[in-house]
């Protein structure tokens, strides 16, 4: 995933794992996705596969696994505080 100063959003080998007491259920494995500045993305699909968790693109919640780059910064290496401050 090249790190082009048009790329606004980039995923590397995301992960989101639930724990259900003794039972690990994996909601995204290994997502890999690169969104470049002034492009809009739309991601469809039946009920279950996980849309809804690629919301950890956004900052609002950690992956498990996994790199999130916005506007150039690493998220992943972000604490909470500076996740509510931040503004892209």
């Amino acid at each position: 995933m090249g790190q082009d100063n048009k790329l606004m959003v980039s995923a590397q080998a995301l992960e989101k794992t639930y724990e259900l007491g003794k039972i690990k259920v994996i909601v995204i494995k290994n997502i890999n996705l690169e969104i470049q500045r002034a492009k809009f993305v739309f991601i469809c699909g039946p009920s279950g596969p996980g849309k809804t968790t690629l919301n950890i693109i956004s900052g609002v919640d950690r992956p498990t696994k996994g790199k999130i780059n916005r506007c150039r910064e690493d998220l992943t290496e972000k604490n909470g505080d500076f996740l509510a401050d931040w503004k892209p």
